[in-house]
């Protein structure tokens, strides 16, 4: 799964690449998006040498940590806003599912997962 891994994250960080030279207007954004996924590239290569560096490994993990307190927090308040009468049980629905999705792909890229 490793090899499956470091294969599409390779070709999602070749994809950004073209976007940032030939789509000036979405250049910052693909940026900051190439950035966080080279840093997936250079983790599953690790991973795949059975190489665990842990700078990177602990990046990850604090990264999802924040993310994960985030969603809570989101969470918290999608609730809120539904018991006061701010969105509809259908708006809550959607957006707990979008967090859940969120939290899932926190999960799958989580090793000790």
């Amino acid at each position: 799964m490793t090899e499956a891994r470091l294969q599409t994250a390779k070709a999602g960080v070749a994809r950004v690449d073209a976007i940032i030279a030939s789509e000036p207007d979405l250049a910052d954004v693909a940026r900051a998006i190439r950035e966080r996924h080279r840093h997936r590239v250079h983790r599953y290569a690790s991973r795949k040498r059975h190489r665990v560096h842990r700078r990177d490994e602990s990046a990850a993990a604090d990264y999802r940590k924040v993310r994960r307190e985030m969603i809570d927090a989101e969470r918290r308040e999608m609730i809120r806003l539904r018991d006061e009468g701010v969105v509809s049980d259908d708006v809550m629905h959607t957006i707990e599912r979008e967090l859940d999705l969120e939290q899932l792909q926190l999960e799958s890229d989580d090793p000790s997962a």
